[in-house]
């Protein structure tokens, strides 16, 4: 199934994709573009990092000949390790492919399913007497069930993104998904003792 076109990769060079590069949209490069990589959401890891790794030993500072020329370097890869670390996350992965597809964003579009804020409500309240009541074991399978349904989302995200080019609906169902997910991203990073951007 075909998740969209592949971009222009680097050049003979080894060098990623200049940040002016455009997805096609006039805006700069995303995290696709700048390694080089078809715009898809179920993105191979192995192959994003080999990707990363070409292309990050390609414009390493080191290997620069002056100050300028090891300046634009670290910029490059800076931004090589910034579209990494976004296309790595399911969520932020799914953010940008979105917008490239001509979704709403998370600004644009905030709703929430119907039931789903009274669903949270109640599961904080758990997740505030297990710790209230130093249950760790309440507390491990809220944490258990929490992953267990930002899995579910993640797979029903992907499931939504290969149908979703050219259809509007699909974008929003889409982007209604993530709004779920960033909810259970932050529960999840709360239980666990992290703290979720």
């Amino acid at each position: 199934m075909d998740h969209g076109t592949p971009n222009e990769g680097p050049g003979e060079s080894g060098e990623p994709p200049s940040p002016a590069t455009t997805s096609g949209r006039g805006d700069s490069a995303d995290a696709f573009d700048r390694l080089g990589l078809a715009a898809r959401f179920d993105l191979d890891l192995s192959e994003l990092d080999r990707a990363w790794i070409r292309l990050a030993a390609g414009c390493h500072p080191d290997r620069a000949a002056d100050p300028v020329a090891a300046a634009e370097a670290s910029r490059r890869t800076a931004a090589l390790n910034e579209a990494r670390a976004v296309l790595r996350e399911p969520e932020r992965r799914a953010d940008v492919l979105l917008t490239r597809l001509g979704g709403p964003t998370s600004a644009d579009e905030k709703a929430l399913p119907p039931s789903f804020l009274a669903e949270m409500m109640e599961l904080r309240e758990r997740v505030e007497d297990a710790a209230g009541g130093g249950d760790d074991r309440s507390r491990r399978e809220i944490e258990e069930e929490v992953a267990a349904e930002r899995d579910r989302r993640i797979s029903r995200i992907a499931s939504l993104f290969e149908d979703a080019a050219g259809a509007p609906d699909r974008l929003r169902e889409i982007r209604l998904e993530l709004n779920v997910l960033r909810y259970h991203e932050r529960l999840l990073a709360e239980l666990r003792g992290t703290a979720a951007t």
